[in-house]
């Protein structure tokens, strides 16, 4: 299953409305076309940029689980940025949000980091 058809299941979307690879452009759409879920997609155009900009960095990661020395300076990152914030992107829970929690949670190592622990267990 794909990380963006996981996302989609994470947030109850129906199996047949889910396509194998629709990828980021795909997934903030399928979200942008679902009012319950609207909320997971900020409006501001400087969070939309950051929002791109977590979900480029979850797409490097999952991309890239296997070198250790990549995720551990993208968790490093996550964590440092995490040290004063709840959420990646603004004051509330986004899709980038909902994408790391997938991403992180299949990175063993990434329970090293108490930022990221602390997020994600306030994720669940």
């Amino acid at each position: 299953m794909s990380r963006s058809s996981r996302v989609l299941t994470l947030l109850g979307f129906p199996a047949d409305k889910i396509s194998a690879d629709c990828g980021n452009s795909g997934l903030n759409e399928a979200i942008a076309a679902c009012p319950a879920h609207a909320y997971l997609l900020p409006t501001k155009e400087a969070q939309v940029a950051e929002l791109n900009s977590w979900l480029a960095l979850t797409v490097q990661m999952e991309l890239k689980k296997t070198d250790e020395s990549i995720i551990k300076d993208h968790c490093l990152r996550i964590n440092e940025f995490l040290l004063s914030k709840t959420y990646l992107v603004g004051e509330s829970l986004t899709l980038a949000d909902v994408c790391a929690f997938d991403c992180l949670m299949t990175v063993g190592q990434c329970f090293a980091f108490p930022n990221i622990a602390r997020y994600l267990r306030h994720s669940k």
